[in-house]
């Protein structure tokens, strides 16, 4: 596992036969596309404090969509690969959907090439489950120099959009907070 989640193996690490059974059955309930019954959420006004007003504040994006979907609904998937993207299923009032969002305390917003890879593979099992997408669009960039450049990052930015011009279900973008530069052109956003 040391090796196999960090490269984007595994999409969900489990402690055991037992968790991997109940996580299991999440992902499955949620691709399948069945909506859940008797739904609650967190108290959308906690969203107020969660994003900071100034853009150049580093903040954890994880509790965003942990408040703005049903509780206990968001499956977070290949949580250690391309740490600049947060990938995840979550129910919004128990409908299932796919949710991406750009992690700025991580290399300070800007994507990299596995960041880049995450939302290409991640936008093809949406649209193949029917899954529509919303994306938290935060202030954000791709990652460019020599070293971006010696691992084929233009090409991976260009396979993820290409995956978002070719899905077929909504995508809805929810701005957290001003986005700028070419990153925030992204198809995922």
């Amino acid at each position: 596992m040391p090796v196999q989640v960090p490269n984007g193996v595994v999409d969900v690490l489990v402690p055991d036969e037992a968790a991997a059974v109940a996580t299991a059955r999440v992902y499955l309930r949620t691709v399948t596309g069945v909506a859940a019954q008797d739904v609650a959420c967190a108290d959308q006004r906690m969203l107020r404090n969660l994003v900071p007003e100034n853009r150049v504040r580093v903040y954890d994006i994880r509790p965003v969509p942990e408040t703005l979907f049903d509780t206990g609904s968001v499956l977070e998937i290949r949580a250690a690969f391309g740490t600049g993207i947060v990938t995840a299923f979550a129910r919004p009032a128990g409908r299932p959907v796919g949710v991406l969002a750009n992690d700025p305390g991580h290399l300070d917003g800007a994507i990299d090439g596995d960041a880049a890879d995450k939302p290409t593979r991640f936008l093809r099992i949406c649209d193949e489950h029917r899954l529509p997408v919303v994306s938290l669009v935060d202030t954000t960039r791709f990652m460019v120099g020599q070293e971006a450049e010696r691992t084929a990052t233009v090409r991976r930015f260009g396979e993820t959009f290409v995956a978002g011009a070719r899905l077929s279900t909504p995508l809805v973008a929810v701005v957290l907070r001003k986005g700028y530069g070419v990153g925030a052109l992204a198809p995922w956003r």
